[in-house]
């Protein structure tokens, strides 16, 4: 509208007048092309075919309204919209032109103006450049000018310079030949003290601008660095042995260079890379230097036992001095410390006049002194360490015999002792190691030994060793232990303060002399199972001796191993008592397979049944009354048998411990049971073995903490009950096997027992000429094996079986009046008299005898005696009852009561 208006430039009207706008010709709108039309042409259009109002933009609403009045018909609104959208059309193409004119204007001015620009741009540019020139020409005529007149007045005084210099130099030279002599005579504060003289010396010169004092300072340079060197060479000579004047030297040194904290780092630096130091170089000593380029853990997994030992020794030997030296040192302060002020410090008074700098001195000394004292703790945790991971790395230890082990501990117990002693602490890490190796150690030992033990149980035959006069189960265990056997009391935390105090060592370094691995009769020792003293024990040229010790082989080579066991006990004192639990395990191991080899299913599964009394009567209450006694009678051993066999099985199933004797038994017991005097060698072994290892005891009480002493008193006096058992358990089985006296039930209950003859029977007479011939088979039995003391042993047994097997018999016997039972009295009263003739000492027969008598008392005194005799049979005890008269003259209902009572009473005891 505004174009409109600048268009036609009218007045605007009073009021709007209607002019009836001509129609266009639609055909000419429809060709017309209005990118065709000029400026004027679209004017001239425009004012032809539009109102005047459209030009005044006051008349907008006026031109809708009338716009709207002359339009009476839908077709009449799109033709007007299409006349005004193709005016619209023809005034956007004349306003495109009249802008178009005018931006050609524009663009050509914008080119113009930035041509200007930068004509204007390059003229400041060389503007500027012409003042910096003219700027910088000014100043470098000034410099030149100021330079010549600095060196016309600087040419004269050059020459006194050089000739001061010149001076100066010779000074140094001569200050250089100083220093290198002080340092020969090993005088190094002097050294220091003319090198810091020529430091100040040489702080006065800018020595940088001069390269004649660049050698100078070079030297200087030089000299200082050897001093500083010759101190680090002295810490570690005094770290070797130690030197009164060397390190008051080197202490005095470090006074003019260092803090009190820096000495105190550099001589505590130097005893830490001692220890480090030491350990390598003991390496490579002991493998002859072969591997000097290697790790130290290279190095520990080259060693062999042998070589192993002499690292060790060369390790605590060096350790041990570096220990010695760090206490001369703090000695040395305390020595100084609590002399005359006149005669302390010598080299110190000899180089310090000044009063104040030498008490200065003086003072440092003793705060040095302190902090060695300190610094104990750390140097001895550091060798812990060190020895620790060389312990814990190397298995060579495993290897070694039981007299080597034993020096290697030795070794090491002495030297725990001179480390606690030196720090003041305890050796935690180092014990710790120490008792690793050794369960690792007695591990290996312990299954080496069961498995040999076990191969010989294998192949015993259980026949007598032939044994010298002069053996002694004693003496061969005194071999291994004596009041002068070292029990290595350092390596473990449970013994009493040690006496032991560091300036021993000044009498010499317990690690100096070399103890002779090879000793031929140390080597015997260890041999635990020793053929060339077996074969000599076992000659034919020796006689079997009454009084020596009866022993199968399997038990002699367990009694030696008895003495290392013992032994192992002083050396491997952190495990000292589990040495002796193994040990323990290994007694109980033989009288297990003694158990197993010789005892029958029958007797084994008597002694393992359960046995209960609810709801038995009759025959069942007495045969479980006989197997609650026969299990009363071998309590401990069962509980024992149990025990032991379930220990044995969980060693069996970790595969590491040969059980062959036990798969032995089984076709031992196929093939038939051993005969009589086989058992006996088998139990007066395990007795002998049993007695060896009590020797002993006295000697456990030094190595075994107290703590723990209870179970080895325990253990003690159970398996002496376990052996007395066993020995008797397996008597019940041979016995009946040796007497076979089955042939006297038919006979006695085939007599009659109504008259007393007043003398004895027949079958006694055949009861003592079986006995007489026991005797003899048992003198004969074993190849003569078996010593008289045992014969008459197993005979006293077989006397009292029979004794109870008579007993027995004669309960049997239905019909018996009092002549009869007079008669059995006369019947033992004669067999007990008979085995006097040959064998004295026969046992009594109180209790037989009283079983008969007590046959005829009154009922109140049959029921009295037989509810007082538990240990009896009930079998017996009924047997005695229903056929005692007095009993019998009771009536029915009466008897039933008092047979009542008596079950109810067994039955109270089973339970």
């Amino acid at each position: 509208m505004i174009y409109l208006k600048r268009l036609f430039n009218k007045s605007k009207p009073n009021q709007v007048e209607y002019v009836e706008a001509s129609k266009p010709d639609i055909r000419v709108q429809e060709n017309f092309d209005v990118k065709s039309l000029s400026k004027d042409k679209v004017k001239e259009i425009l004012e032809s075919q539009l109102s005047t109002q459209y030009t005044e933009s006051e008349q907008n609403h006026n031109i809708i309204s009338e716009e709207i009045r002359q339009v009476n018909t839908i077709r009449e609104i799109d033709d007007r919209i299409k006349q005004l959208e193709f005016f619209l059309e023809i005034a956007n193409h004349g306003l495109y032109l009249q802008v178009m004119n005018n931006y050609d204007k524009f663009v050509n001015g914008m080119e113009n103006i930035q041509l200007i620009s930068n004509l204007l741009s390059t003229s400041k540019l060389l503007s500027q450049k012409s003042r910096s020139d003219i700027s910088s020409l000014q100043t470098s005529l000034l410099a030149k000018t100021l330079k010549l007149v600095y060196l016309s007045k600087k040419k004269s005084k050059l020459r006194g310079l050089i000739e001061e210099l010149d001076h100066f130099g010779e000074i140094c030279f001569s200050t250089s030949l100083s220093i290198k002599q002080a340092i020969k005579e090993g005088n190094l504060y002097k050294a220091l003290e003319l090198c810091n003289e020529a430091s100040e010396k040489l702080k006065t010169v800018d020595v940088s601008k001069y390269e004649g004092l660049k050698s100078i300072q070079a030297t200087s340079d030089k000299k200082r660095g050897k001093v500083y060197l010759k101190m680090k060479e002295g810490l570690r000579q005094l770290c070797q042995r130690f030197e009164m004047n060397l390190y008051e030297n080197v202490l005095l040194a470090y006074t003019t260079t260092a803090t009190f904290a820096e000495v105190n780092l550099a001589i505590h630096t130097e005893f830490m890379n001692s220890i480090t130091r030491i350990i390598k170089q003991a390496l490579e000593q002991a493998l002859a230097n072969e591997a000097s380029a290697l790790s130290v853990e290279s190095m520990t997994n080259l060693l062999n036992s042998t070589n192993y030992l002499t690292a060790l020794r060369l390790m605590l030997r060096d350790l041990t001095n570096l220990m010695y030296n760090h206490h001369l040192i703090s000695r040395w302060h305390e020595e100084n410390d609590q002399a005359y002020k006149n005669e302390v410090y010598p080299v110190t008074h000899l180089y310090i006049k000044d009063e104040n700098r030498l008490n200065s001195v003086i003072e440092f000394y003793s705060a040095v002194k302190l902090d060695l004292l300190r610094n104990r703790k750390h140097i001895w945790e550091k060798m812990q360490q060190r020895l620790a991971k060389f312990i814990n790395e190397g298995n060579q230890i495993l290897s070694l015999k039981i007299n080597e082990i034993g020096q290697a501990l030795g070794w090491l117990n002495t030297f725990i002792q001179i480390g606690e002693d030196f720090s003041g602490t305890p050796s935690s890490e180092l014990k710790k190691a120490i008792e690793k190796k050794c369960v690792d150690y007695f591990n290996f030992f312990h299954q080496k030994t069961w498995n040999n033990l076990s191969n010989l149980l294998e192949a015993e035959q259980w026949s007598r060793l032939p044994i010298p006069k002069d053996f002694d189960i004693s003496q061969e265990i005194y071999k291994w232990i004596n009041d002068s056997t070292t029990i290595l009391k350092a390596l473990c935390d449970h013994f009493d303060e040690y006496n032991f105090t560091f300036s021993s060592i000044a009498r010499g370094n317990p690690f100096d002399i070399r103890e002779d691995l090879n000793n031929e009769d140390e080597a015997d020792k260890d041999y635990l199972f020793s053929k060339s003293e077996e074969s000599q024990l076992s000659s034919p040229g020796l006689q079997l001796s009454e009084n020596a010790p009866v022993l199968c082989i399997a038990a002699l080579n367990f009694i030696k191993a008895i003495g290392s066991y013992l032994q192992l006990m002083a050396i491997l004192t952190p495990i000292s008592f589990e040495v002796f639990l193994a040990l323990s395990q290994m007694v109980e191991y033989f009288s297990f397979s003694i158990y197993e080899m010789f005892s029958n299913e029958g007797s084994k599964g008597l002694l393992q049944a359960e046995v209960s009394w609810r709801g038995l009567q009759g025959e069942d209450l007495e045969s479980s009354y006989d197997t609650f006694l026969f299990q009363k009678k071998y309590k401990n051993l069962s509980t024992s048998m149990v025990r032991i066999k379930d220990f044995l099985d969980s060693m069996n199933s970790e595969g590491k411990y040969n059980m062959s004797p036990l798969k032995k038994q089984i076709t031992q017991t196929s093939a038939g049971l051993y005969n009589i005097a086989e058992t006996i060698i088998a139990i007066e072994s395990l007795k002998n073995i049993l007695h060896a290892t009590h020797i002993g005891e006295n000697y456990m009480k030094k190595v075994i903490p107290e703590s723990q002493m209870n179970y080895v008193f325990i253990f003690f006096d159970n398996t002496h009950k376990i052996i007395e058992e066993l020995e008797n358990f397996l008597a019940e089985t041979q016995i009946p096997r040796l007497i076979k006296p089955d042939w006297l039930n038919g006979i006695v209950t085939g007599l009659k027992w109504d008259e007393n003859k007043n003398e004895s029977n027949a079958f006694i007479d055949r009861l003592l000429h079986i006995v007489e011939d026991t005797k003899g088979r048992l003198v004969a039995i074993g190849g003569g094996s078996i010593p008289v003391y045992l014969q008459n042993k197993i005979l006293t047994k077989a006397v009292k079986y029979l004794y109870d097997y008579l007993i027995d018999v004669f309960s049997k016997v239905k019909k018996c009046n009092s002549a009869g039972r007079e008669q059995m009295q006369i019947d033992l009263l004669a067999f007990q008299e008979g085995l006097k003739e040959f064998f004295p000492e026969a046992p009594n027969l109180d209790a037989q005898l009283e079983y008969i008598t007590i046959w005829s008392q009154s009922p109140d005194n049959v029921v009295k005696w037989i509810l007082s005799h538990t240990e009896l049979s009930l079998r017996l005890h009924k047997l005695l009852f229903s056929t005692s008269p007095q009993v019998m003259s009771l009536n029915k209902q009466t008897r039933a009561q008092l047979l009542l009572s008596i079950e109810t009473h067994y039955k109270e005891t089973i339970e």
